[in-house]
C-alpha cells in the first residue's frame, strides 16, 4: 500500500463514519417520534424509523423493489429467498398503498396467508405502519373470524382467526392466521407467505388461482424446505413450463449485495467498514450452519425425511427403458386354464421376448414383490454393464393377475437368463410364489425374504449410492417414481409408511388401483439379489441357462403348467 493509498482509505473509513452518525441521528428522531405515537419495539415504530431514515423512495432495496414490480406483472409470482431478506416487509407497503387507493385507480383488497398467527400479526401491523408512514393514514387494526370451508367436514364451515384493516377506499387488507381451503365469493390480491410451510400448498393455491380469472394475481414467497416439498415442485413445474408463473430467487447473498449489512449496520449502531461486514456475514452463515446453504442461499435440502430426493431420481430416470403392464378383471381367473394359460403365454412373447433376447451374458439381479388384489406384484429386472453400473432393462407391473399367472411370469423371465439371482418379498402371500421359484430354480438362485428394519438399512446405503453417484438407471414413469420418494427414513432405516397412493391412467385423470411403494421393494430386492451373486458358481451347472443343478429341472421341466419333474431333488 502507499502512502497516498493509505491517506485515501482513512479519509473514505472517516466519511462513511460521519454518514453513519448522521443516519444514526435522524433515526433516533424517527424513533422519538414513533415512540411517541406506539410505544417502542412495536412492528410500526420499525416501519415509521425505516421510513424517515431512507425516506419513502429510499426505503425498499432494489431487489423488494424488483419483486414489487414483478407482481404487478405477474398472475402467479413464486419467490424462493433467503432468510433475512425482507419480503414481507416489502408487501406489506405495497400492499398499504394498494388497499388504500380508490377503486378505478388501481386499488384491491389483499388477502394474506401465513403459516403461523405471529406471521399474521407482524405483516398486517407493518402494513398500518406503511399506511402512516406513507400516507398519513391511521390505519386501525381489527380481529375478525374468517369464514372457511372445514376439510374434515365437507360441506360444513370453520372459523379461522384473522386481522383486519379497512380503508376509506372500500378495501381492505386481511391477515388470515392458517391457510383456508376457499376463497369463495372473494377477490382481491393473494399473498402465500413462506409457502413450503403452509398447510397443504397445493390446496390452497388451487383456491388463490381461482381468483385470477377476475382480474387477482397472486404472489407465493417462501425459503425452501426440502427438495420433496410443494413448494420446490411449483417452482419445478414453472421452470419446466407444465405451469404459467414467474419465478424470482432472492439471496442472502444477493441481499448483501445491495446494501443489507449498511442497513442493519446504521440501525444497530454496527461497524461500517469491509472487516466487520465479512465478520458478520461469517456469525449469521455460523447460526446456520448445515442449514445455510437452504435457510440462506435458496438451495432446497436433499431430503425431508424421504429416502430418495426428487432430484436423485430424475436424475436417474431414463425414458427408454419400458414399463410392462399386465391387468386383468376379476372374471379372468374364473375362465378354463387353457384360456387363462394362452392370454398371458401370448402377452410373455409379445412383450417379454423380444426384451430378454437383448439381454447380454452381463450379471442380472432380479427382485420382486408380490400382491394377488388390493396392490401391485412388481417385478424389477436390474443388469450390471461392463463398467459396473447398473441399468433396468424393463419393469413388470402385474394387476389383479391370479396366482399361477404370476408364477407363470416369473419363470418366463428367469428361464431366459443366463447368468442371475433372484430375490422375492416373501411376507404374506408372497411366500407361495417365493417357495415355488425356489423349488423350480434351487434356493441358490431365488431367496424368499422377510425384509426386517435391519436388511433395509444394510440394502437402501448400497443402493442410495448408487443413485447419489449416478451409477445407476430406472425407468422414467410418475407413478414409479412416486413408489420411490414414498420410501422415507425411520430410525435410520429406509421404510414404507402405512399409507398408499392412488395410482392413475396415462392421462392422469380416472384411478386405476392402488399402490403401497411396490415398485421400490422390487428394486430394493434386485439390488440386493444383484449385490449378493448373480454370478454365484451352482454346483454341476447344466447347459440349460436356468443354472439349476443337474438332473433336477431343465427349461422343459420347469415349463409352467408342467408336472415337475422332481428328479435329484
Amino acid at each position: 500500500m502507499t502512502p497516498g493509498e493509505g491517506v485515501d482509505k482513512a479519509q473514505q473509513k472517516v466519511a462513511a463514519q460521519a454518514a453513519a452518525a448522521d443516519l444514526r441521528r435522524i433515526a433516533s428522531e424517527g424513533r422519538a417520534i414513533a415512540i411517541e405515537i406506539d410505544g417502542a419495539g412495536s412492528v410500526r415504530n420499525r416501519v415509521l424509523e425505516a421510513v424517515n431514515v431512507r425516506t419513502a423512495k429510499g426505503v425498499f432495496h432494489r431487489y423488494q423493489k424488483e419483486a414489487i414490480r414483478l407482481s404487478h406483472i405477474h398472475e402467479l409470482l413464486v419467490i424462493e429467498k433467503g432468510r433475512r431478506t425482507g419480503l414481507t416487509w416489502a408487501f406489506a407497503g405495497d400492499d398499504a398503498v394498494t388497499a388504500a387507493t380508490k377503486r378505478g385507480e388501481g386499488g384491491s383488497d389483499v388477502f394474506y396467508i401465513g403459516p403461523s398467527f405471529d406471521m399474521a400479526r407482524e405483516y398486517i401491523d407493518a402494513c398500518a405502519g406503511f399506511a402512516r408512514a406513507f400516507m398519513g393514514i391511521d390505519a386501525q387494526v381489527g380481529e375478525f373470524m374468517f369464514s372457511d370451508e372445514d376439510p374434515n367436514e365437507p360441506g360444513h364451515s370453520r372459523q379461522i382467526k384473522a386481522y383486519r384493516i379497512d380503508f376509506a377506499s372500500g378495501y381492505s387488507i386481511q391477515a388470515l392466521t392458517s391457510a383456508p381451503r376457499s376463497l369463495r365469493g372473494r377477490q382481491g390480491l393473494v399473498r402465500i407467505d413462506e409457502g413450503a410451510f403452509v398447510d397443504n400448498l397445493a390446496e390452497l393455491l388451487k383456491a388463490a388461482l381461482a381468483l385470477v380469472m377476475l382480474g387477482a394475481r397472486v404472489v407465493v414467497i417462501s425459503t425452501h424446505n426440502g427438495v420433496d416439498n410443494a413448494f420446490n415442485k411449483l417452482i419445478q413445474e414453472i421452470r419446466s413450463g407444465e405451469r404459467d408463473g414467474h419465478v424470482m430467487t432472492i439471496t442472502f447473498a444477493d441481499a448483501l449485495d445491495d446494501g443489507l449489512y449498511e442497513r442493519i449496520a446504521t440501525i444497530r449502531d454496527l461497524e461500517l467498514t469491509e472487516e466487520a461486514k465479512t465478520k458478520w456475514v461469517a456469525k449469521i452463515r455460523k447460526l446456520y450452519g448445515a442449514a445455510a446453504a437452504e435457510e440462506l442461499d435458496a438451495v432446497p435440502s436433499r431430503s425431508t425425511g424421504s429416502w430418495l430426493s426428487y432430484d436423485l431420481v430424475e436424475r436417474a430416470e431414463d425414458p427408454d427403458v419400458p414399463v410392462l403392464r399386465l391387468s386383468f378383471d376379476n372374471a379372468f381367473a374364473f375362465k378354463p386354464d387353457h384360456i387363462r394359460q394362452a392370454e398371458v403365454a401370448d402377452w410373455c412373447r409379445e412383450h417379454l421376448a423380444p426384451l430378454l433376447e437383448k439381454l447380454d451374458g452381463s450379471s442380472v439381479g432380479v427382485g420382486g414383490d408380490f400382491a394377488r388384489f388390493s396392490d401391485l406384484s412388481v417385478i424389477w429386472v436390474l443388469q450390471e454393464l461392463k463398467d459396473r453400473s447398473w441399468r433396468t432393462p424393463f419393469v413388470v407391473e402385474m394387476r389383479n393377475v391370479p396366482y399361477r399367472e404370476q408364477e407363470y411370469v416369473w419363470i418366463f423371465i428367469l428361464q431366459r437368463i443366463r447368468r442371475w439371482k433372484a430375490k422375492v418379498d416373501a411376507h404374506g402371500n408372497g411366500s407361495y410364489l417365493a417357495e415355488r421359484l425356489m423349488q423350480t430354480f434351487g434356493k441358490v438362485r431365488v431367496e424368499g425374504v422377510k425384509a426386517l428394519k435391519d436388511w433395509w438399512r444394510d440394502q437402501g446405503a448400497p443402493l442410495l449410492s448408487r443413485f447419489q453417484d449416478e451409477r445407476i438407471r430406472i425407468v422414467r414413469d410418475r407413478d414409479i417414481a412416486t413408489d420411490l420418494r414414498m420410501v422415507k427414513v425411520v430410525e435410520g432405516a429406509p421404510a414404507i409408511p402405512a399409507q398408499r397412493t392412488t395410482e392413475k391412467d396415462a392421462d392422469g385423470v380416472k384411478e386405476t388401483g392402488k399402490r403401497h411403494g411396490d415398485a421400490a421393494v422390487a428394486l430394493f430386492h434386485a439390488s440386493a439379489a444383484l449385490r449378493e451373486g448373480a454370478d454365484v458358481e451352482v454346483g454341476g451347472e447344466t447347459a440349460e441357462n436356468t443354472g439349476a443343478p443337474v438332473g433336477y429341472l431343465g427349461e422343459e421341466a420347469a415349463a409352467p403348467y408342467q408336472p415337475l419333474n422332481l428328479t435329484g431333488f
